[in-house]
């Protein structure tokens, strides 16, 4: 019951980093300093974040596409789960989701006038 992840955070998190030490990496490194600097400000973000999710705050964003898409999954894994569908039907319908979702993705990008059936479907 977990949402897809990837490694998106994680690079995030590491271009956030980089960012926030100026780019001071030079064809030795990053200088010692700065990392020590950098990461003493990110443990101290580390307890914010900490308490805001104890409030029950949200710190992750998620986009509409991507909210829409884990709803589905999440409804399908809840009628699996209350054996309402067998796992054939899971795994089909998760796959049908999928191949929409990537389709629709890729209409966009083409700009493939089959988008506006894709979405109504």
């Amino acid at each position: 019951m977990q949402e897809v992840r990837t490694t998106n955070d994680v690079e995030g998190w590491h271009t956030h980093l980089a960012n926030h030490a100026g780019l001071s990496i030079s064809s030795k490194g990053l200088n010692l300093y700065i990392l020590l600097e950098v990461l003493y400000e990110e443990a101290i973000q580390v307890d914010i974040y900490t308490k805001m999710l104890e409030q029950g705050q949200q710190l992750r964003r998620q986009r509409k596409t991507f909210k829409e898409l884990n709803l589905k999954l999440f409804g399908l894994w809840n009628d699996y789960s209350k054996q309402k569908i067998t796992t054939a039907e899971l795994l089909e319908q998760c796959a049908d989701i999928y191949t929409k979702f990537n389709a629709i993705k890729y209409a966009k990008t083409a700009n493939d006038a089959r988008l506006f059936e894709l979405e109504t479907e």
